[in-house]
C-alpha cells in the first residue's frame, strides 16, 4: 500500500450492490488495517503524512499541521545557515514561519492548481480594442479569470516530441520539457516569497535573497518532498508487517 491508496479510506464508499463474493486473501488489508498503519506511519513521519494530506485537500487541519510542523523543522534546520542565525530573534522567527508557509503552497503546486489568469489579471473580461466602454471576453481563460497551472509547452505531461529525433528514428521520440524542466506545471514565482519577506519581516534586495535566503526557501521544499518520500516508504514497511 502505499500513500494514494490511503486517501479512499478517508472517504465514504458508497455500497457495492454485486453478487461477487469479497476477496479472502489473507493478505488483503480492511479499513481498520489501513487507518491503523496510517496511524502509525503518522506518528513516525509525521511532517511527510500530513503534508501529502494536506496536498491532496484532505483538510484544512492537515494543512495548517503541516505548516506548523514544518516550521518547527526550519527552527532545528537553521542553525545550518550563518545568514538566518545572524539576524534578531523575532526576525528570524518571523522569517522562518513565511518561508514555511510559501515552501508549502510551492510544495502543493500541480499541473491541475488553479491560478489567476495572467492575460485578464483574473477579471475574465479584456478591453475592447475598439471600443472603450465595451469589454471582450478573455480569450486565454474563457471568462473563468483563472487557468490551470499546467505548462504551456507541453501541457502538463513534462516532456515534448523531438522533432529530429522523431525524423532520426523514424518514430515518435521525446525530451524533456525545457521550459518547465520536466515537471509539467509552472512554480509559485519566487520573488513573490522576496516580496513579503521584504514587506512583512525585513528589508532585503533581489541580489540579497538570491545569493542568501532563497537557499534556505529551496530546502524548505525539498524537505517536504523528503518527507514525503519517507512517509511513503514507511507506509509500505508497516502494511508489509515489517
Amino acid at each position: 500500500m502505499n500513500l494514494e491508496s490511503i486517501l479512499k479510506f478517508h472517504f465514504p464508499k458508497s455500497p457495492r450492490l454485486s453478487d461477487e463474493s469479497r476477496g479472502t486473501s489473507p493478505d488483503a488489508l480492511n479499513t481498520t488495517d489501513a487507518l491503523t498503519a496510517a496511524g502509525m506511519a503518522q506518528s513516525r513521519v509525521a511532517l511527510g503524512y500530513s503534508a501529502f494530506l494536506g496536498k491532496m485537500e484532505l483538510s484544512q487541519t492537515e494543512k495548517h499541521r503541516a505548516v506548523v510542523l514544518l516550521t518547527e523543522r526550519l527552527r532545528a534546520m537553521a542553525k545550518d545557515y550563518e545568514y538566518v542565525m545572524e539576524l534578531e530573534e523575532n526576525r528570524r522567527n518571523d522569517l522562518i514561519i513565511l518561508v514555511a508557509v510559501f515552501a508549502f503552497r510551492d510544495y502543493c503546486q500541480s499541473a491541475a492548481t488553479e491560478k489567476v489568469c495572467p492575460k485578464c489579471g483574473g477579471n475574465g473580461l479584456l478591453p475592447h480594442p475598439c471600443c472603450e466602454y465595451t469589454s471582450t471576453v478573455c480569450s486565454r481563460c474563457n471568462g473563468k479569470g483563472y487557468v490551470k497551472n499546467h505548462c504551456q509547452r507541453c501541457k502538463g505531461r513534462g516532456e515534448i516530441p523531438d522533432k529530429a529525433a522523431s525524423e532520426a528514428a523514424e518514430m515518435p521520440v521525446f525530451k524533456t520539457c525545457q521550459h518547465c524542466g520536466g515537471r509539467g506545471y509552472s512554480r509559485f514565482p519566487v520573488d513573490l516569497v522576496r516580496q513579503a519577506v521584504n514587506q512583512l519581516v525585513f528589508p532585503v534586495s533581489q541580489s540579497t535573497w538570491w545569493k542568501k535566503y532563497r537557499v534556505f526557501y529551496e530546502d524548505a521544499i525539498a524537505e517536504l518532498f523528503k518527507e514525503e518520500a519517507r512517509a511513503e516508504s514507511e507506509i509500505k514497511r508497516v502494511t508489509r508487517g515489517e
